[in-house]
C-alpha cells in the first residue's frame, strides 16, 4: 500500500507526511490523483505533480469554520 501524504487545502500544514491511513479528525476529500485525472480529461493539459498524494481539511481548520458558521449564525 503506497504512503499518504495529506495536506489541509485551508492552510498550509504539512505535518502528515508518509501516514497509512487519515487520521479520523481530519475531513478527507479523496485522492488528488483522482481529481488531477479529471482536469486532464476536461483541460486537456497534464497536471502539474504535487508533494501531497491526498487533500483534506485538518482539525485545526475545520474549528475555525465551525467558530465563523456559529459566529455568523448568532447576528
Amino acid at each position: 500500500m503506497k504512503n499518504i501524504r495529506l495536506a489541509c487545502v485551508e492552510c498550509d500544514r504539512r505535518d502528515h507526511e508518509e501516514i497509512v491511513e487519515i487520521p479520523p479528525q481530519w475531513l478527507d476529500l479523496g485522492s488528488v490523483d483522482e481529481a488531477e485525472e479529471l482536469l486532464e480529461k476536461v483541460t486537456g493539459v497534464d497536471a502539474l505533480p504535487h508533494w501531497y498524494t491526498h487533500l483534506g481539511v485538518c482539525p485545526d481548520c475545520l474549528q475555525k469554520k465551525k467558530e465563523e458558521v456559529a459566529a455568523c449564525a448568532v447576528l
